[in-house]
């Protein structure tokens, strides 16, 4: 590379040479001066069209090899890009929180869904428990025949605790999270339909809705009436 910017150099001065001569040489024409201009002094004089691109190319080229750094426009935008990365990024990036919220959010809505594929399957009501905590969790269990109490565990792959005398599927929180807003219990029957937790178990008039909250930030969990879909 630094010898070829060093012949290109060379060729730059060669030619900035030859255009010196011939200015010079015009003037002395203009001057009445008259020199003797022989054949070589005439192609200094009037150089080749394409020695005098070469001239202009070697101008253009040298100006721009001396333009590098940064304008102080780009300087700005880049001070201000990065003061609102630190001022509303960053603080979200390292606080912990509200990606265990957003866990335990996305846990809560895998247990509900599959809390009504398991009841849909088994042709059995499968029940929801919630407890506010702390530290804050749901669980599932299901009738061990049709019309009795759910007393039954119901395992799933994540995770199992052991809820009253049985192991069964269940989600828990971590510190600092919890439901800012759910029902005591819910319910799905062999249909996939809600039921409410209350009374004589009532389906649903109006959707139900669970909240997970940290502090800073919700995420709202829904259970649709009739169809028992569950959403965000």
């Amino acid at each position: 590379m630094r010898h070829y910017i060093i012949f290109y150099a060379s060729i730059c001065f060669k030619s900035l040479s030859a255009a010196t001569v011939a200015l010079v040489r015009v003037t002395a024409s203009h001057a009445d001066l008259k020199p003797v201009m022989g054949p070589e002094a005439r192609a200094v004089a009037f150089p080749h069209p394409a020695q005098a691109m070469a001239s202009a190319d070697c101008l253009r080229t040298s100006g721009s090899l001396q333009q590098g750094g940064f304008t102080l426009v780009e300087l700005v935008m880049v001070i201000l890009i990065l003061g609102v990365l630190s001022a509303y990024a960053a603080p979200r990036m390292f606080n912990s929180s509200d990606f265990y919220a957003r866990g335990f959010h996305d846990e809560t809505l895998a247990l509900l869904r599959y809390a009504q594929k398991a009841a849909v399957a088994q042709r059995r009501t499968v029940c929801v428990a919630f407890v506010q905590g702390p530290p804050a969790s749901a669980s599932l269990t299901i009738e061990s025949a049709q019309g009795v109490a759910c007393a039954a565990a119901l395992t799933w792959p994540n995770k199992n605790c052991t809820v009253g005398l049985v192991t069964t599927a269940c989600i828990e929180a971590r510190s600092g999270v919890g439901y800012a807003g759910a029902p005591s219990s819910l319910r799905f029957n062999g249909l996939g339909q809600p039921l409410s937790g209350l009374g004589l178990f009532p389906p649903l008039s109006a959707k139900q809705t669970m909240t997970v909250a940290n502090g800073t930030s919700t995420f709202t969990e829904t259970v649709e009436a009739e169809t028992g879909y569950v959403h965000e």
